[in-house]
């Protein structure tokens, strides 16, 4: 059966619906010395911008990007990593590829508003603030699960906490979980949610699978969010860069994960080092999860994606001890 999207997945607050259109041009067309970047990224990787046709290569040829990877040095690899981090930061729809599958997800800058091509462009921003934006940790989380293989989500229950744009949230899916439960706090951000997942469902990308989009914000209505699941503890857990203390309550986020899962459960988080003066929140963050009897494992790059990844963003799997 065709991923659905669950009927109580409406807009929130009677919001008017995100249009999706995925063939407008980008607001912001590329600085020359981008792409002057790009086209030496690549070169660098042997793939041509275009085919012998001058018909631009679709995004799916991003595989034989990865593929050429290992044969990079190490400065090299640096180039890469400054290329997929940038590459297309400022599309308004961000191509995502996933298990040889090309996906669109639509996002939104901190400061944009929603009526890009009206007299109002620029004037008001969205209320998304930067929940609505792809960040490199959420790139590399995708990649790593994807890496890690279906049999690592075939069949399981994921709850994607913080979701921000659903980009882990369709990337589970695609991989073979059977169900996806799409959270955010932020109503604007969780319609924007609810926009990308139905235009994925609606391209078929996902089978089997039944993806929801929900409102959660940590710690309030976790009821709901069990009832979801049955009332059981959800096998997987996804945070994509979360751990923000001057954003987001960092002891909620781990009250949640361990609300949410089980002794067999485990949550992949993605983080990004920020430095912040009045403490370090990445040893903040370990405290909090020792206290609820959880341990953190930061995964080796080695086991990461060898082109998504980089020096300032990890990935931890948490667990029960």
């Amino acid at each position: 059966a065709m991923a659905q999207i669950d009927q109580s997945s409406s807009l929130i607050g009677g919001e008017v619906a995100y249009e999706y259109d995925d063939k407008r041009p980008y607001r912001n067309k590329p600085h020359p010395t981008a792409n002057a970047f790009f086209r030496h990224f690549d070169k660098l990787l042997s793939i041509p911008d275009s085919n012998e046709n001058g018909k631009k290569l679709s995004q799916s040829d991003e595989n034989q990007r990865i593929r050429k990877s290992s044969q990079m040095t190490a400065s090299d690899r640096i180039v890469s990593q400054l290329g997929w981090r940038n590459r297309y930061a400022q599309l308004e729809y961000y191509p995502v590829t996933v298990n040889n599958i090309t996906f669109t997800v639509r996002q939104l800058q901190p400061n944009d508003n929603d009526n890009f091509d009206g007299p109002d462009f620029g004037k008001n921003a969205n209320n998304c603030g930067t929940g609505a934006t792809i960040w490199p940790a959420s790139l590399v989380l995708v990649k790593y699960l994807e890496k890690m293989g279906k049999s690592k989500l075939e069949n399981k229950t994921v709850l994607d906490l913080g979701s921000g744009t659903a980009i882990t949230s369709m990337a589970a899916a695609l991989l073979g979980a059977k169900l996806v439960l799409c959270t955010d706090g932020n109503s604007a951000v969780v319609n924007l949610a609810i926009s990308n997942v139905q235009h994925f469902c609606n391209k078929k990308h996902s089978k089997d699978e039944v993806l929801k989009v929900r409102e959660y914000l940590w710690g309030d209505g976790d009821d709901k969010i069990l009832e979801e699941n049955s009332f059981n503890p959800y096998d997987i857990i996804l945070v994509s860069d979360c751990v923000l203390p001057k954003l987001f309550p960092m002891d909620t986020l781990v009250d949640s994960i361990k609300t949410m899962s089980g002794p067999h459960s485990v949550t992949y988080l993605s983080y990004e080092d920020r430095y912040y003066p009045e403490y370090n929140a990445k040893e903040r963050f370990m405290e909090l999860a020792n206290e609820k009897g959880l341990e953190v494992r930061i995964v080796r790059k080695e086991e990461m994606d060898e082109t998504y990844q980089c020096s300032d963003i990890e990935i931890w799997e948490v667990s029960w001890k």
